[in-house]
């Protein structure tokens, strides 16, 4: 008869030959994933759930579940992946329990598993996360019902059966055949439980007659065959240590039936052949790959390597971009820097640059085109057109707005929202600054009452004044009948300006639909208008 811890052995047996299987444990299923002295478990590990036993018809039948889990991911991505395994790792231990070395020899030592074996899946969260598989396996075992299988004394009534001296001096008997007790005697707690008639009994059963004696390992592999009363040593066990590779690690001498701690190196970890740390056997260690300073990790996994990707390299405005590998050096391209008379000099990126300074320059321009493009007569001026700018209204060049206009507003557009004109043929570039009209009429008054009111609070400003005639006429288009009938201006009547005539001072110059002429000071029925110089500052420039 085979025992309970020979039934758990037996399939502890097949656990640890099972390339795939880390660990095995076998009990109540409350201590399924209770973690071990390091404060972890090994996967996938195979759990024996003992259910319990029956007994009937002669037969006693131990029930178990047989738990093989493995971690999951933790959004549980592989569970099904990691059940599939579970399952053909439990579909391994049925196969060799009903095909293989798994059943004993003689009718007396008899067991196997029943031929319906149930399966079911599980997923828990406990210390870890797990999923697997639940088989449901029972193990017949063969049971003669004779009392000489109790370790009693033998004067106990047994009513009409024979006695165990009758029995064990009749081996050859059919149904009262006598069955070596299934108890390990090697142990001190059945060894005092053992009275002196039963050791005596047991003496003369197992020591008298000469007979052979087969010893075997938990596996049924027969490791010695003795003639009683003869003895045996069984020779110790050597445990061998090895990692992944099968690469051995260290051997150790193990007692026949004793056990031996066997510590396993710690792993050391190298970056670059530089020593790093060490970490436990089976355990993880994480090495962080950070930028020069600061926490910020770096790099990504490519095949068997960590990489660090190259830099980046651009200017403000990423016209000049490049790279740079890790730890590598770039030389950035030398500028060359041209000076306003051709010269070329090549200087270090990344430097400031001192100008030669430049010789100054006069502020000196020609006189503006009069406007007039209708010619009278060969070599007039509508023929001629003498005078700067691309025509009357048009720049030759861009004004500091960025456009050819002549006139804009305040904002460098044509809108003139706020009715100032800002006349850029003529601007001063040195002092940066600018003629600006107040396009909006002004009541009519004599010569007198225009030049009191000044400087003008007009137009958000208060320094503005009524034009000389020299600055009146710039802006005179001679080529129309009313000399400021244009846009942006499209003013109609006489204007005053600040110009005494010298040839009478009681007349002074103004311009408009009269042409450009003398009146007398004392005319009360002329407009006028008025100007400032702009700062390119309020002009946002």
């Amino acid at each position: 008869m085979v025992s309970l811890n020979q039934i758990v052995n037996r399939i502890q047996a097949i656990a640890d030959q099972h390339y795939q299987v880390k660990s095995f444990a076998s009990g109540n299923v409350s201590q399924a994933f209770e973690k071990d002295s390091l404060d972890r478990l090994l996967y996938p590990r195979v759990f024996l759930n003992q259910l319990g036993a029956t007994s009937t018809g002669g037969s006693l039948y131990y029930n178990f579940e047989l738990i093989i889990t493995d971690l999951v991911d933790k959004d549980r991505g592989n569970e099904q992946e990691v059940k599939s395994d579970c399952m053909q790792i439990a579909t391994d231990f049925i196969t060799v329990m009903e095909r293989f070395e798994f059943i004993n020899e003689g009718s007396d030592a008899f067991f196997q598993p029943s031929q319906t074996v149930n399966y079911g899946f599980l997923s828990e969260d406990y210390s870890d996360r797990i999923s697997g598989v639940v088989a449901n396996i029972q193990i017949k075992q063969g049971f003669n019902f004779n009392r000489c299988v109790v370790p009693i004394s033998s004067n106990i009534n047994c009513g009409s059966s024979p006695s165990c001296t009758d029995t064990i001096n009749d081996l050859g008997a059919d149904y009262y055949d006598c069955v070596l007790p299934s108890y390990d005697f090697t142990t001190s707690r059945v060894q005092n439980a053992v009275t002196a008639q039963q050791q005596t009994d047991l003496t003369t059963w197992l020591c008298t007659g000469g007979g052979d004696v087969e010893i075997y390992d938990t596996d049924n592999n027969l490791l010695y065959t003795v003639t009683a009363p003869d003895s045996q040593t069984i020779t110790n066990s050597t445990a061998v240590l090895k990692d992944t590779d099968a690469n051995t690690l260290s051997t150790t001498s193990i007692l026949a039936q004793g056990s031996q701690d066997i510590t396993a190196p710690d792993g050391n970890i190298q970056l670059n052949s530089v020593a790093m740390t060490t970490v436990l056997s089976g355990g993880t260690e994480n090495i962080q790959v950070r930028q020069s300073s600061g926490s910020t990790q770096v790099g990504s996994k490519q095949g068997q390597y960590w990489r660090i990707a190259d830099a980046d390299i651009e200017n403000s405005d990423q016209s000049y971009t490049s790279t740079v590998k890790a730890e590598g050096t770039l030389v950035l391209p030398d500028i060359d820097f041209t000076d306003s008379d051709g010269t070329t000099t090549s200087v270090p990126s990344v430097q400031n640059i001192v100008a030669t300074p430049c010789t100054p320059q006069k502020n000196i321009a020609s006189h503006i085109k009069t406007g007039q493009t209708t010619s009278y007569r060969t070599n007039d001026d509508g023929d001629l057109q003498r005078g700067r700018e691309t025509d009357f209204t048009t720049l030759s060049s861009n004004n500091p707005f960025g456009n050819t206009n002549r006139f804009t507003d305040d904002g460098g557009g044509q809108t003139y929202t706020s009715d100032w004109v800002i006349d850029w043929a003529f601007c001063n570039y040195v002092s940066e600054t600018v003629i600006g009209w107040y396009r909006v009429e002004q009541s009519t008054t004599n010569f007198a009452g225009a030049m009191t009111g000044q400087p003008y609070n007009l137009g958000g400003y208060s320094d503005c004044y009524v034009p000389n005639v020299t600055e009146l006429m710039s802006i005179c288009d001679h080529e129309t009948n009313v000399a400021l009938n244009y846009s942006p201006f499209s003013l109609s009547n006489n204007y005053w300006s600040s110009t005494t005539a010298p040839n009478n001072t009681n007349n002074a110059k103004i311009a408009g639909s009269s042409g450009i002429g003398n009146v007398a000071k004392t005319n009360s029925g002329v407009n006028y208008i008025v100007m400032r110089i702009f700062t390119f500052a309020e002009l946002g420039l």
